[in-house]
């Protein structure tokens, strides 16, 4: 069920056997941290077991990459975010949307996908459920080596036999 907090939306469920929080920030990207830090406190939640997942349109459309911490690389959000935070040291991963040619910035990342970019968003996000899927199970450091490939090279989790 869907609850709202005073800056984001949220829902709890099991994903993989994990106990899962979904947060979507009711706030402008340039105050996601708001929304993060308010989460943080009122469930105590450690910075380690956070996942930032956002769009990026420094990727090709259609590519995720996973990092275990960094800068926020010219994203409003992410910088909001580790400035509410205080650290850098922050999960994440980035969904790929390329850049529109000729589009306003803000306009092309607020508006919907067009028929001719589905064909490469719905694979991408499947990959990213699976990069999530493996992160939880595996680590990031696997998930990582697994799903920051090209498409084409990536591996499915469920395919791969993890050791102990």
């Amino acid at each position: 069920m869907r609850q709202v907090s005073h800056y984001s939306q949220f829902c709890r469920f099991s994903f993989c056997g994990v106990d899962t929080l979904l947060i979507k920030p009711q706030t402008f990207m340039n105050r996601s941290g708001l929304a993060v830090r308010e989460v943080v406190e009122r469930w105590d939640i450690a910075l380690s077991n956070i996942l930032m997942v956002y769009d990026d349109a420094d990727l090709p459309l259609g590519k995720i990459r996973l990092r275990a911490a960094g800068s926020a690389g010219g994203h409003n959000g992410m910088k909001s975010i580790v400035a509410e935070m205080g650290t850098d040291q922050l999960p994440r991963l980035r969904f790929g949307i390329g850049r529109g040619v000729g589009a306003d910035m803000a306009e092309f990342v607020l508006s919907d996908f067009s028929s001719q970019e589905t064909p490469l968003v719905e694979p991408a996000m499947e990959r990213a459920i699976e990069a999530i899927r493996c992160l939880w199970e595996n680590g990031i450091a696997r998930a990582m080596s697994l799903f920051n490939r090209d498409p084409a090279e990536e591996v499915s989790s469920k395919s791969v036999k993890f050791w102990p």
